[in-house]
């Protein structure tokens, strides 16, 4: 399917379409999409399992408290 016109594109998947490793029937789902123009980035939410080290260079528990480097910037984590 090709959609190249602005507007919001809802495609539904019945019940058992498609199969788990085992042969069940995967429950329906509905895939919804928008194409139109783009205004530009409001916000970017975005979680990352970023390593967690202490000031002398140890990896540390992403729960470590006190001065820790995450993603190369120094953060007090309280």
């Amino acid at each position: 399917y090709s959609a190249t016109e602005d507007g919001v594109y809802t495609f539904e998947v019945p019940e058992g379409y498609f199969l788990d490793a085992a042969g069940n029937a995967r429950p329906a789902f509905t895939l919804t999409y928008t194409i139109g123009v783009a205004v530009g980035v409001k916000d970017i939410a975005a979680e990352r399992n970023q390593v967690v080290f202490t000031l002398d260079g140890r990896k540390a528990n992403a729960s470590q408290r006190g001065i820790v480097i995450v993603g190369s910037k120094k953060v007090l984590k309280k």
